[in-house]
């Protein structure tokens, strides 16, 4: 597969307005493909993490990872790294995106993005 940097570089090359980063990676892991992805590119970026990984109880309940409070402690991160919109994917529920759309309304980056 192609890495994150030469994915940016041909998107920005067929005139995307945007890029973004959904699935499989979780709160944590976004932060490093954010900056990553900055480091390529000056468009928008979006990041969409997981709540952590999946797993299946013997009931047949799928439940993920990371709990909201850990998912969001890494949002003042990504946003540093350079994402313009956050929300969530997998596992994540409207509490997510109410803490997060919090942190975003009071989060005062070190530097401009």
């Amino acid at each position: 597969g192609n890495s994150a940097a030469q994915c940016v570089q041909e998107l920005e090359k067929e005139g995307v307005p945007a890029i973004g980063a959904n699935c499989t990676l979780n709160s944590a892991e976004m932060v490093d493909l954010i900056k990553i992805m900055r480091e390529k590119t000056a468009l928008p970026l979006i990041a969409q993490a997981n709540a952590g990984k999946p797993s299946l109880s013997v009931e047949g309940e799928v439940s993920y990872s990371q709990e909201l409070e850990d998912y969001v402690r890494y949002i003042p991160h990504i946003i540093e790294n350079g994402a313009n919109l956050i929300g969530g994917c997998c596992g994540t529920n409207p509490s997510y995106i109410k803490k997060m759309a919090e942190l975003k309304k009071n989060f005062k980056p070190e530097k401009e993005v």
